[in-house]
């Protein structure tokens, strides 16, 4: 059943002007202007990367991408509750050079309670990685997120699909602001 959801909660964010807001299955999920005309191509860069991730390149320096990525995953609710620097673990524990490349796990305590809620050993899933790295053209950076939608079907739960959806449709949206920079 999916019914159009007129107030939001306290913890989750307002949706974007024009957004709508329906529940399925219990969870809000919030479709951007875009989705709900069926016109997402054409305006955002952000593309399926590979078949467990969704990125986009930015126009931005590294140090600049790391930092907008960081503001744009807290619009949408998410805190970053690991970091790991793969350059200067590399160097640390290989000495090899490589680009600058940053892994930061990303969360929503909200999902993440509701996802655990519903598959106890989800924890081996999360949280979501979200890459930054420096493109090989100069003054460009990369920005990539794990599809959860794709990452978390491994469960084989279809309570966890709605929480996905969701999950992606936010991770999503951040990487879209990042383009609009």
């Amino acid at each position: 059943m999916t019914a159009t959801l007129a107030a939001r909660t306290a913890e989750s964010p307002a949706p974007p002007p024009g957004a709508m807001v329906e529940i399925l299955r219990g969870i809000a999920v919030v479709r951007s202007p875009c989705e709900i005309e069926n016109d997402c191509e054409g305006g955002d860069m952000t593309t399926q990367t590979s078949r467990y991730g969704i990125g986009t390149t930015l126009d931005l320096p590294y140090e600049a991408a790391v930092e907008r990525t960081r503001e744009a995953l807290a619009k949408e609710g998410f805190g970053v509750l690991t970091e790991i620097d793969v350059r200067a673990t590399l160097k640390k524990k290989l000495d090899v050079e490589t680009r600058p490349y940053i892994i930061l796990g990303a969360c929503n305590p909200s999902f993440a309670h509701q996802a655990l809620a519903a598959e106890r050993d989800i924890g081996l899933l999360l949280p979501c990685n979200v890459i930054v790295y420096a493109s090989d053209e100069p003054g460009k950076s990369v920005v990539a997120a794990m599809d959860p939608v794709e990452a978390l079907s491994l469960t084989g739960n279809d309570e966890v699909r709605p929480i996905a959806e969701e999950v992606k449709a936010r991770l999503t949206r951040a990487l879209e602001a990042l383009e609009r920079i």
